[in-house]
Parts: C-alpha cells; sequence; structure tokens
C-alpha cells in the first residue's frame, strides 16, 4: 500500500489531482499492478475530502482529526466506510498527551498543551 502524504502542502489542488499531478501516477502504479492498494494520509479534512469524492483510493490515513478530544474526522471516516475505504487513525492520542498525560506529554498535536 502506497499513500500520497500530506497534500495540503502541494503549492495547488491541482499539482495533486491534475493531468500529471501525483494522484494520477499512484493510480496508474496500481493499475499496472507495482502496488496493490492507493491511498492519502494527511491531517486536514477540507484538503481530503475532494479527492476521496473524485477518486478511487483503498484507504486513508487520518491524524489528529479523531481523538478524545477532536472528531472532526468523524464524518470523512463515514464517507470513506459507506465506500468501502480503509481507515487508519494515525494518532487517535493526539501525539500522546491523551496517552501519557500532560505532565509526562504536554503537547497536544505536537504543540503545547493548553488547560
Amino acid at each position: 500500500m502506497v499513500h500520497l502524504h500530506d497534500p495540503e502542502y502541494a503549492s495547488s489542488l491541482e499539482d495533486i489531482t491534475g493531468t500529471n499531478g501525483a494522484l494520477r501516477e499512484l493510480c496508474l502504479m496500481k493499475e499496472e499492478g507495482l502496488v496493490e492498494a492507493a491511498g492519502l494520509a494527511a491531517g486536514k479534512v477540507d484538503a481530503m475530502m475532494p479527492i476521496l469524492r473524485n477518486w478511487e483510493l483503498d484507504a486513508i490515513i487520518t491524524h489528529n482529526r479523531f481523538t478524545l478530544l477532536n472528531r472532526n474526522a468523524e464524518e470523512m471516516i463515514e464517507f470513506a466506510k459507506e465506500k468501502g475505504i480503509a481507515v487508519l487513525n494515525a494518532a487517535p492520542s493526539a501525539s500522546g498527551v491523551l496517552a501519557k498525560g500532560p505532565t509526562a506529554y504536554p503537547q497536544y498535536v505536537y504543540m503545547p498543551a493548553d488547560d
């Protein structure tokens, strides 16, 4: 399985989804049998949803958007479920604070945690 990672940092969505974009190449790799599955990995739900609606992907990775404190990815996860797309929740403890506590790891989503 190969994922296109962090498309929200591309100079434009066209760089990702256009004729010569990374997603087309990733899907061609799958069609040619070079990879068994194609996926998308990103932190921003609003960057992922347009891609998920328009491309046939096998899996998504979401990080820091479906935790005990943040459910921003809930609608996207339901969408993926309906389309049969596997979902990997890569950071359910928001980079550690929810697992280790604020004394041992006082960061939330890689930044200082607030109260």
